[in-house]
């Protein structure tokens, strides 16, 4: 953390350390168990994970891997990252990488024998990176975790979740069978976005003006509130009335990088809603995009699908809206300054011919 602004730690999310712990105290009764942690990026799923396993190190052996988009796809990566240290710690230099044919099978039996000494917490972070026979060997633990003292818990993006079907239906399938749950994290409500900011600045109460500017720019997501104090606190704004003119650089280039993927008729469709604004209509959005009619559905649905739109119904019919301000407000100056005034014609002229008015 830069100067001028302090560590928080965890804010807002007793209930779902609570939780947390529930399930740690079944499990640890022998009756195993999955929690599937999930949430928008920025909401505190790493967060959340690290605080809880600091506390399981106490009752129960914890085993834990992140995935990164950088990192190796080799088979089970995730999983042998989160075993092979512990192992190899038990048996120095006679511990050989399991190979793939055999380690769906032998990584649930040494999962399972581990949980016989002391409950087993195996925790995955950013699963939703990893490479299938992880999800292969997810699957097979969660289906044979029943009887043991293991919590398995892995997080992921809400997109990553809605836009993979396997993904989908692999936790959906394990949900309906009683063999896991799901625990979604929500953005934080006002009292804990004003007590994020109290412990950042380190300060005993922080002025309504500055409370409510982080709540509506930020509407509860712990990164952008941490985003929007440090851009203010390296510009040397006045936290009493807090201005920024602009979206602080450095959640602009992770919302780049979430966009930074998309083909060039969803990034004109992304950003033909963000010049309209507020509910833009489908047809408006065609105009402004220049896609093709019998492309739009399919191009909205992708969107819709990484998290990017929510589709919102009106009396008019479908409109689309971003999931958070901020991503709008970041796809908007990513467009340059002579084809957005192109783009404004455009819409101008698509929702005067319609009778509607920009959002």
């Amino acid at each position: 953390m830069k100067p001028g602004l302090q560590r928080p730690g965890l804010v807002g999310r007793g209930a779902e350390l609570a939780l947390l712990n529930e399930e740690l105290e079944a499990a640890a009764r022998g009756s195993g168990r999955t929690v599937v942690i999930h949430g928008e990026p920025g909401i505190g799923k790493t967060r959340l994970l690290s605080d809880f396993l600091a506390v399981a190190r106490r009752k129960a052996l914890v085993l834990s891997a992140r995935a990164y988009p950088l990192g190796t796809t080799s088979p089970f990566g995730l999983l042998d990252d989160a075993l092979y240290e512990h192992l190899r710690t038990l048996s120095p230099g006679l511990l050989e990488r399991p190979e793939r044919a055999r380690v769906l099978e032998e990584v649930t039996q040494l999962v399972r024998g581990l949980a016989v000494e002391k409950p087993v917490v195996l925790a995955l972070d950013d699963i939703h990176l990893a490479d299938p026979s992880t999800w292969e060997a997810f699957h097979h633990l969660a289906r044979h975790a029943a009887g043991s003292r293991l919590l398995l818990l892995v997080a992921l993006r809400t997109a990553e979740l809605s836009a993979s079907p396997v993904i989908s239906d692999l936790v959906g399938s394990l949900v309906q069978d009683w063999l896991a749950r799901e625990l979604v994290l929500a953005p934080l409500d006002r009292s804990a976005v004003w007590e994020l900011a109290r412990r950042a600045l380190a300060r005993e109460d922080i002025p309504a003006t500055l409370g409510e500017w982080l709540y509506t720019k930020t509407l509860g997501n712990p990164l952008f509130v941490m985003g929007f104090l440090q851009a203010v606190a390296d510009r040397g704004g006045d936290f009493d009335t807090p201005a920024l003119s602009t979206v602080p650089d450095s959640l602009r280039q992770r919302v780049a990088a979430r966009v930074g993927g998309l083909a060039a008729p969803a990034r004109a469709v992304l950003e033909a809603a963000a010049v309209i604004g507020e509910r833009a209509h489908p047809t408006d959005i065609r105009t402004v995009a220049g896609v093709a009619a019998a492309d739009l559905p399919s191009l909205l649905e992708e969107l819709v699908g990484r998290r990017l739109l929510d589709e919102v119904e009106s009396r008019s019919g479908p409109g689309y809206d971003f999931v958070h301000p901020l991503v709008q407000e970041a796809v908007y100056e990513s467009i340059g300054g002579l084809r957005r005034r192109q783009m404004h014609l455009k819409a101008a002229r698509a929702l005067a011919g319609a009778g509607r008015s920009a959002g």
